[in-house]
């Protein structure tokens, strides 16, 4: 049996009109925490994922093995700005990413990339978005309740 994966971090935190625990919860499998090779952005508020080949430059978050992935992912690609509807530049994107888990192992998750140049963004150096919201309690407030975690 074919499953697909997510790996969640800041950028699906936000409020898709249902929990996105809920959303991951109801149709959902949580595998681990795990990291991709990239860099976070900040973008208008909230985190933007781009690659990297840098080895030290690691984002952390979440991976769920998806039991519906259809449903799931329709959800969030149409709040994301993913739909094959012209999306605009500062819209975000579904890319394919290899995860790392805390256990050794490593699989292809599906994340979100913020489709934005980089230049106009700002970067947030540790690649761990709970940490900058620590740092940066402001805008903590501007994401929401549920936004601090990784």
């Amino acid at each position: 049996m074919n499953h697909e994966y997510i790996f969640v971090y800041g950028t699906l935190r936000r409020n898709t009109g249902q929990s996105k625990h809920h959303l991951l919860e109801r149709y959902s499998d949580f595998i681990g925490d795990g990291y991709v090779h990239g860099k976070l952005y900040e973008a208008g508020g909230y985190p933007g994922l781009k690659m990297t080949e840098c080895s030290k430059q690691k984002v952390y978050g979440e991976v769920y093995r998806l039991s519906n992935a259809d449903y799931v992912f329709k959800v969030l690609d149409d709040y994301e700005g993913c739909s094959d509807k012209s999306p605009e530049p500062h819209e975000y994107r579904r890319i394919q990413v290899r995860v790392h888990l805390a256990d050794g192992r490593s699989l292809k998750a599906w994340a979100y990339e913020y489709n934005h140049p980089a230049e106009d963004l700002e970067l947030i150096p540790s690649g761990n978005y709970a940490q900058y919201l620590k740092e940066k309690p402001r805008k903590a407030n501007q994401l929401g309740a549920d936004s601090g975690t990784q």
